[in-house]
């Protein structure tokens, strides 16, 4: 019996809960006002581009937030982004514009 495979290392069984978890993922990163910074942080290296989407969607809404918790999220969620190949010109953007130094510091040292 022959299985198929996705990228030639994971079997297409697996590939089910894998969707369920970024979808379940996604989902959190939209609704949690306030996620936990180890999720942001790690979920730019599951290296699917709906993450990409909802990491950008969270320095977008935290970004400009006068708090320490929004601040620490944005700046989780610049070095999610930056764990893709090729993030987006808008994260830099948005970090240079940022009320918290590291952030704007952080950004600065991309460019």
């Amino acid at each position: 019996m022959r299985r198929e495979r996705f990228a030639g290392s994971v079997p297409s069984a697996y590939l089910q809960p894998w969707e369920e978890v970024i979808v379940r993922l996604v989902g959190y990163l939209e609704t949690a006002p306030f996620p936990q910074p180890l999720v942001v942080a790690n979920f730019g290296q599951t290296g699917d581009p709906r993450a990409e989407s909802a990491l950008l969607d969270l320095l977008r809404r935290t970004v400009l937030l006068d708090d320490t918790q929004a601040s620490h999220l944005a700046y989780q969620a610049i070095v999610a982004l930056t764990d893709f190949h090729d993030p987006p010109e808008e994260v830099f953007e948005l970090a240079r514009s940022a009320l918290s130094a590291e952030v704007r510091e952080f950004a600065d040292a991309f460019a």
